[in-house]
């Protein structure tokens, strides 16, 4: 007997080290959500069994009065009783279906249990022989016992129809078999006093813990080994998409999708400050694809007042709070948080993370991982405004070019002409013969024999940021004002020459 009894101690020991482990993780990082609260009550029930269980088999180990036996026993019951009730409430928080008549399910179960403590003080459930053996846990029911036994086998029939009912709502593979785990298991208890004896929920306690515990590791990426390596990937991705030359909103997208996985979060979307005064959503990952484009005011929803405060801000439930933005009264949006995005002093825009189900609050932790993502999103929306606006400029720049009352033309850092607006073209054909001609610029310099010309592009070649002008004298075309000056292209990283020639008289060149 001594041995089987320590046996069964050193197992009840590994299970409750298990639970408690666990317990002390979701205290740690989940604690704040609904279905981190569920895993608290079902952990602390578990762990309260478990010990429950080891104070009792320690306490035959060390043949203490049976007054103290029956009383660590009574201590066992509540916590199976407890088990067997949050074992419901968390597959229903695990569902999303904490509400109606569910609740009034959940918390009856809770309501009776204290309501019938002093049932279970005057030790009327288990008719427990004299002496006490290691298995008192198989003692058969008393009348009220089996009467609590069958409320207790409804209860765990209820949590696995719920299970099996809602198992396509629950997208936690691991919760799901952990609750079907201990649920058979109590079912099992419940049914066979055999199986009772040998303590067995609290043994497959220990193993519905450790997924648990798994569930939490894959959730919050934990291992070091796992984690630096995603994490530095998906930094990657945003590096490399910043970089690329992708049109903006795939770029603002691309970047989305991996802030998006990097928190774990349903939705991320991308606003950028428009003028003073407005925000507009520019890119979107995840579901709610349908707000691209729609605009906020300042002061107006989270975003709004986030462009306002330059603070970050988050809510529980998006749905209740009352300073909604009526634009996105349509999107079932609940946690929310909302971050600025600031480059250079400016804010440049928001980035919003939301949560398309009831369950998450966002943490800390996630604040920390939107503020991390801030400045790479506020450079991706900074560096695409500037690709715009030199853009502009450059078609402003070749419309002004085609007009303006001289020869321009452009060539690349190699040297190879790129554009020429109609009096260069004019120019080239009286010097070639073809306005359409490809050349260099030192060539063009040789074939207009200009000595000058040639000296001030080696100069430019060596400080492209000095500007050049000179006059030179073209026999019977005429003399001119020569200037050399560097443009820059949003496409190529290598300054650019322009070369604009104009009479002194101010007249047409041919």
């Amino acid at each position: 007997m001594t041995a089987a009894v320590f046996f069964s101690i050193l197992l009840t020991i590994v299970a409750l080290v298990f639970t408690l482990s666990v317990l002390l993780l979701v205290l740690w990082q989940y604690r704040r959500t609904s279905i981190g609260r569920a895993l608290i009550q079902f952990l602390a029930s578990l762990a309260l069994l478990q010990s429950g269980v080891f104070l009792t088999q320690f306490g035959l180990l060390a043949d203490i009065s049976d007054k103290l036996v029956e009383d660590l026993l009574t201590i066992t019951l509540i916590g199976f009783g407890l088990v067997v009730l949050t074992s419901l409430a968390l597959v229903l928080h695990a569902a999303d279906m904490m509400r109606a008549a569910w609740v009034v399910i959940s918390r009856a179960g809770v309501v009776g249990l204290v309501l019938l403590q002093p049932v279970f003080w005057r030790h009327d459930v288990l008719d427990v022989p004299a002496p006490f053996e290691e298995d008192l846990f198989g003692s058969p029911y008393t009348a009220t016992g089996e009467v609590l036994a069958l409320v207790g086998l409804a209860y765990v029939i209820t949590a696995l129809g719920t299970a099996w009912f809602y198992r396509r709502r629950i997208d936690a593979p691991l919760v799901l078999s952990a609750v079907v785990v201990i649920t058979l298991t109590e079912m099992i208890s419940l049914l066979f006093s055999e199986v009772r004896a040998l303590g067995i929920t609290t043994l497959m306690g220990g193993i519905v813990s450790g997924l648990l515990g798994y569930h939490l590791v894959l959730q919050f990426e934990f291992d070091p080994r796992t984690s630096q390596m995603v994490w530095l990937r998906r930094l990657n991705e945003i590096s490399q998409a910043i970089s690329s030359e992708r049109a903006y909103t795939d770029m603002l997208s691309a970047v989305a999708e991996s802030a998006r996985q990097m928190m774990r979060t349903d939705v991320i979307v991308v606003l950028a400050v428009i003028g003073s005064d407005r925000l507009r959503v520019e890119a979107v990952a995840g579901a709610g694809q349908a707000v691209r484009g729609r605009h906020l005011r300042i002061g107006e929803g989270m975003a709004g007042r986030v462009m306002q405060t330059l603070q970050p801000m988050r809510i529980s439930n998006y749905r209740v709070w009352n300073g909604r933005a009526a634009d996105f009264e349509d999107m079932p949006y609940y946690a929310s948080m909302s971050v600025p995005l600031i480059y250079n002093g400016m804010l440049v825009g928001v980035l919003n993370a939301n949560e398309t189900s009831p369950g998450r609050v966002y943490t800390d932790r996630d604040q920390m991982i939107g503020e991390f993502l801030a400045p790479q999103m506020a450079i991706a929306i900074a560096k695409a405004r500037l690709e715009q606006q030199l853009e502009i400029s450059q078609t402003y720049f070749y419309g002004v070019m085609s007009s303006i009352p001289a020869a321009m033309m452009i060539f690349d850092a190699s040297g190879i002409l790129r554009e020429a607006n109609p009096l260069a073209k004019d120019y080239l054909q009286s010097l070639f013969g073809d306005p359409e001609v490809s050349l260099t610029a030192i060539e063009l310099a040789s074939q207009a024999q200009d000595t000058t010309l040639t000296d001030a592009l080696v100069k430019w070649t060596t400080d492209p940021d000095a500007v050049y002008a000179f006059d030179t004298d073209y026999g019977e075309i005429g003399q001119f004002r020569v200037r050399l000056l560097t443009v820059h292209n949003a496409h190529s990283e290598s300054p650019e020459l322009l070369l604009m020639m104009q009479t002194t008289a101010g007249m047409p060149m041919v």
